[in-house]
C-alpha cells in the first residue's frame, strides 16, 4: 500500500469513527484502536492525564454530563504514522441545557493498522509540531 493509499484509508477510518461516536455507537468507533491505546487528554480536559485501554476510552466517550455530544471533523493531514485531525466538539449539558463548543486538534499515532496513541491539543501550532508538520518542537498542552 502506498503512503497516499494509507493516508486515504486512515482518513476514511477516522471519519467513520467520529461518525459512529456522533451516533453513540461507541464500540464501532473503537474498532481501529489498539487494545492498549494511550489517550493523552492534555490541557483540553479538566482532568488531564492519560487514559489507557479501549475500555477506559469507551468510558470517556460515554456521556454522563451531556444529553448531546458531537464532533465535527475538519481538515485531516497525514505524515507517516501521524494523523492530525482538526475537530470541533459540541455538547449540551444534561441538566443545565447549556451548549458549549470547543475547537481542537487530535494527533493520532498509527502502527500495524491500529491507532496506538491519541494526543489532544487546544492550539494548532502544538498539534502541527506533534504531527511533524511544523518546524517547532512539540509540547503536549
Amino acid at each position: 500500500m502506498t503512503q497516499d493509499e494509507q493516508a486515504r484509508m486512515w482518513e476514511e477510518r477516522l471519519r467513520a469513527g467520529y461518525e459512529a461516536f456522533n451516533r453513540e455507537e461507541f464500540d464501532d468507533s473503537l474498532e481501529f484502536m489498539h487494545p492498549d491505546i494511550e489517550w493523552h487528554r492534555g490541557a483540553v480536559s479538566i482532568e488531564g492525564g492519560v487514559i489507557r485501554g479501549r475500555e477506559q476510552v469507551r468510558a470517556l466517550m460515554t456521556p454522563d454530563m451531556f444529553d448531546r455530544q458531537e464532533i465535527k471533523v475538519g481538515e485531516i493531514q497525514t505524515n507517516g504514522e501521524k494523523v492530525l485531525v482538526e475537530t470541533t466538539f459540541r455538547v449540551r449539558g444534561r441538566s443545565s441545557g447549556i451548549e458549549l463548543e470547543n475547537r481542537g486538534w487530535q494527533v493520532w499515532t498509527v502502527r500495524d493498522n491500529l491507532a496506538v496513541r491519541v494526543e489532544l491539543y487546544d492550539e494548532e501550532a502544538g498539534a502541527l509540531a506533534a504531527a511533524g508538520l511544523a518546524s517547532t518542537p512539540a509540547r503536549p498542552e
